[in-house]
């Protein structure tokens, strides 16, 4: 992984965006050396929305599960206290409410101190323009929002600035947004790139920045002119499967609690933002030597212009914060493409003193006895990392301390045994790395559950309905391969399946990235796999990973693939009710 790291930092040029994430939409400017300074041009007019598609619902929003999203968006609800026009935080949880539950809300990197942006402490003034909204409304009401807002800004000419933070879907890159209702099912609502596009209208500089999976999706959508900030890309890589999924990632779990501290994505651009209050001179040295040009500006009437913003963004990604920072593959896109106009003009984000507001956040030191490996670009531990795995070895949690639970006695007992051992054969099924945001809350429960911490009978029955819908998910894969008399790919079954080998299969049948994204959107279009509901987590991405691989690899046509898929649809009933009698949500 650090050879690769080390790769993308070799191939940055920093006139050209697209060699570090950036998204050109007009090809005539492919080959446009952008400035990097400006004239200032900054306006204090922003009008901010943002909007957190966590709930409560089965304690989803703990520290220890999705409450990484939570982190994310009071951590830009302090930073930005006080800017711009006009500014709406929509939630579904009181900040009251989420304190006196799960007590506080930490942000940023294991391996540095971390910054308290929730506790009690912060009550007495509290966050600013945080509007409650009901977990069944928060979709519609966001889009209301959304184009109250757009509105406004255009009667006076202001920027809107729009943050998301929630899980993201891999087939169309809309976000989830609180929960909806179906009869006796409850379902996550999902907002469509369509819908959002109707909202704001045309006209008007809007600037998205979002931590959701597959946001890449909003930066290439060539009907969708807005500037972006995206964590992660449109899908899975087809090149290097085995740690470039298209997912965002939080920071691992802490030893201590187990508390999930953030995204890394949100960290780099809180210190980006921190750094552009300094000069370049007094910046990371690594940071000033990569921009040694913009270092011997005279600073005092030019500013930096967006994409040498960008570009801050992604060296502190790879030479402060992870050493891992290939995995990411971050994009952005530029309203209009004007990469060359001055930042905060560019992005809608004020001009604040964002270094001393950060730093007035009460700090956590860090936990140097923690097992996990460090992704401290400066540690030079290479143990465990996503390419020191061996190919049989499908993740970081190791388990195999069922006996150290420390409930000995009754049903109890017998329950977490029961899911510990469910535990071990998801684990030993290759579901993907432990901190990509779809495998984030189960992994760190089934890591504290295999340390023996204290379990109620719900929280068991939760973790086993997420390991029980991805297992028997992986079963009903095989059997639609079989119906259709398709072979699986690498000829084993989904549950002996490693991703990995995706690289094998795009070099024999030369299967682009964007080519392998379209079959899974394909896949998906097809329903075979209804989105889990909240017992059962999110959606489990490998399972259409898997049949898009069988698809490319018997080198269909596209005629051919819809052919098939309608077979497998024709097939869905009887191979759920043979294979997999109650599973509730398939």
């Amino acid at each position: 992984m650090e050879e690769l790291g080390a790769e993308v930092l070799s191939k940055v040029v920093l006139s050209r965006p697209t060699t570090y994430g950036g998204i050109v939409k007009n090809p005539a400017l492919l080959d446009k050396v952008f400035l990097t300074h400006t004239v200032p041009d900054i306006l204090p007019n922003t009008r901010i929305l943002a909007v957190c598609g966590i709930t409560d619902y089965e304690d989803q929003a703990c520290p220890d599960e999705d409450g990484w999203f939570i982190s994310d968006f009071y951590a830009f609800n302090f930073l930005l206290r006080g800017q711009g026009a006009a500014q709406s935080w929509l939630t579904t949880e009181s900040p009251k409410y989420l304190v006196s539950k799960y007590k506080e809300y930490l942000h940023g990197a294991p391996h540095k101190p971390r910054k308290v942006v929730l506790d009690n402490d912060m009550m007495s003034d509290g966050p600013q323009s945080v509007q409650l909204v009901s977990r069944h409304s928060l979709l519609e009401e966001f889009l209301s929002t959304l184009k109250q807002e757009c509105t406004a800004a255009r009667k006076e000419n202001q920027p809107v600035l729009v943050l998301m933070f929630g899980h993201g879907d891999a087939l169309s890159h809309g976000v989830y947004l609180g929960l909806e209702q179906h009869g006796e099912e409850t379902l996550y609502p999902l907002l469509e790139m369509d819908k959002f596009k109707e909202a704001i209208g045309d006209g008007i500089a809007v600037t998205i920045l979002s931590t959701a999976c597959y946001s890449g999706g909003w930066a290439i959508n060539p009907k969708l002119n807005t500037t972006t900030f995206a964590a992660a890309r449109p899908g899975q890589s087809a090149e290097h499967p085995e740690y470039i999924t298209g997912e965002s990632e939080s920071w691992s779990p802490s030893k201590s609690l187990g508390r999930v501290c953030g995204s890394i994505f949100a960290t780099s651009i809180i210190s980006a933002l921190a750094a552009e209050d300094a000069p370049i001179a007094e910046r990371d040295p690594k940071i000033a030597e990569s921009n040694e040009a913009e270092a011997a500006a005279s600073e005092q009437d030019r500013s930096h212009t967006f994409r040498t913003f960008v570009n801050t963004i992604h060296q502190i990604l790879c030479t402060r914060l992870d050493k891992w920072s290939a995995t990411h593959d971050i994009r952005f896109s530029a309203q209009d493409d004007e990469w060359s106009m001055e930042w905060h003009a560019r992005s809608g984000l004020p001009l604040s003193h964002y270094a001393s507001k950060w730093d007035t956040l009460r700090e956590i030191p860090t936990h140097p006895s923690s097992n996990l490996p460090s992704r401290d670009p400066r540690s030079t531990n290479t143990e465990n990392g996503p390419n020191q795995l061996p190919r049989g070895t499908p993740g970081s949690l190791w388990l195999g301390r069922a006996g150290s639970a420390g409930i000995t006695q009754g049903k109890l007992a017998t329950m977490k045994a029961f899911v510990l051992g469910q535990a071990r054969l998801y684990m030993s099924s290759f579901p993907g790395r432990d901190t990509v945001a779809s495998n984030t809350s189960l992994h760190n429960a089934i890591n504290m559950l295999s340390q023996g911490r204290p379990f109620t009978f719900e929280k068991l029955a939760k973790v086993h309905s997420q390991i029980e819908y991805r297992l028997k998910a992986m079963d009903v894969a095989d059997f639609y391969l079989s119906a259709v008399g398709l072979a699986s790919p690498g000829n084993v079954r989904c549950s002996q399946w490693d991703i990995a080998s995706l690289a094998d299969i795009a070099k024999e049948r030369r299967v682009s990235s964007e080519h392998f994204q379209q079959m899974v959107s394909t896949v998906g279009k097809a329903n075979l796999f209804p989105p889990a509901g909240p017992p059962q987590g999110v959606q489990f991405p490998k399972v259409y990973n898997f049949i898009a691989a069988a698809l490319l690899n018997a080198q269909l046509d596209a005629a051919t693939v819809q052919v098939v898929l309608q077979e497998m649809v024709s097939s869905k009933a009887k191979v759920i009710a043979e294979q997999v009698d109650g599973m509730s949500r398939i």
